[in-house]
């Protein structure tokens, strides 16, 4: 773990990036993506 890494877990947020263009991509809300976005975001920082 370097310390660039210690405080936002980087493949946790790689995945929620592709979860939401995923989501874009579908027949989805923007809204509702960018509600899952903002979750995802938040919920990949290291408490």
């Amino acid at each position: 773990m370097s310390d660039s890494s210690k405080k936002f877990d980087s493949s946790c947020y790689q995945d929620c990036e592709s979860s939401y263009r995923e989501c874009m991509s579908s027949k989805e809300h923007e809204s509702v993506c960018k509600m899952k976005h903002a979750q995802c975001s938040c919920g990949c920082v290291l408490k």
